[in-house]
């Protein structure tokens, strides 16, 4: 309702699983609208206690019942419903329509709670100078992996330039999903405060909503130039 976007009727089609749910893993490894690969990486990604989804079927797993995971998962289910499944594309197609993806999620999630806060660049720095100091645990790595992955692309940014290693991220999902989703919760980010400020109307977020950047080169086209235009965007500071 908050952007006036209309749904069909399949929107009261959905079913939501909780991590207390046993019967979601059965349903999933019984499904053969799934490849074993697809099935192993939904799979994995509930393994690392991440809400997840899947428009195939119009799942949602929450992997916990918070309000900002709910949020976070209406506003995907939202956008699968009117800019329809995601397909095949090229790996930086691929690595930048997720941020997008990721973006529209964490903007619906500041709608319902505007206190969320998420991950920022300096964030990041800081925690790779803090594990300069000290071995990193094993459980850590792929963080640390996150964080010099996103400090790396943000300075690529500044010269226009697109993610250099698209290709490597994507056959490693864990870091492929960290990654997308740290740039795309920072943009979602600016989106809500962009909004407020008057730089963002609602119809252009509306539009993101229903674009599913379909044609080749189009999802870092879109993503820089969103870039440009939100970089007045005043971010709360935090203390």
């Amino acid at each position: 309702k908050f952007l006036e976007i209309k749904l069909p009727k399949s929107k009261d089609e959905v079913e939501v699983f909780t991590c207390g749910d046993l019967s979601f893993l059965e349903r999933l490894k019984e499904d053969e609208a799934f490849t074993a690969r697809e099935k192993k990486n939904i799979q994995h990604q509930i393994e690392l206690s991440e809400s997840y989804y899947i428009p195939r079927r119009q799942w949602v797993y929450l992997a916990n019942v918070s309000l900002n995971h709910a949020a976070e998962e209406a506003s995907h289910f939202i956008r699968h419903l009117v800019a329809g499944e995601e397909f095949p594309r090229l790996p930086e197609d691929a690595f930048y329509a997720q941020v997008l993806h990721e973006a529209v999620g964490f903007f619906g999630s500041k709608i319902i709670n505007p206190k969320r806060k998420c991950t920022r660049t300096a964030d990041f720095k800081g925690f790779i100078e803090y594990f300069k100091e000290m071995s990193v645990p094993r459980d850590r790595g792929i963080e640390l992996e996150v964080a010099h992955a996103v400090v790396e692309i943000k300075k690529h940014e500044k010269n226009g330039k697109p993610v250099a290693n698209a290709g490597i991220l994507v056959r490693r999902q864990e870091l492929f999903f960290g990654v997308t989703r740290a740039l795309g919760y920072m943009l979602g980010e600016t989106f809500y405060h962009g909004m407020l400020q008057g730089k963002l109307p609602k119809p252009e977020i509306k539009a993101l909503y229903k674009n599913s950047f379909s044609k080749t080169g189009e999802p870092f086209r879109i993503y820089r130039k969103l870039l440009r235009k939100l970089r007045q965007v005043s971010l709360p500071q935090r203390i």
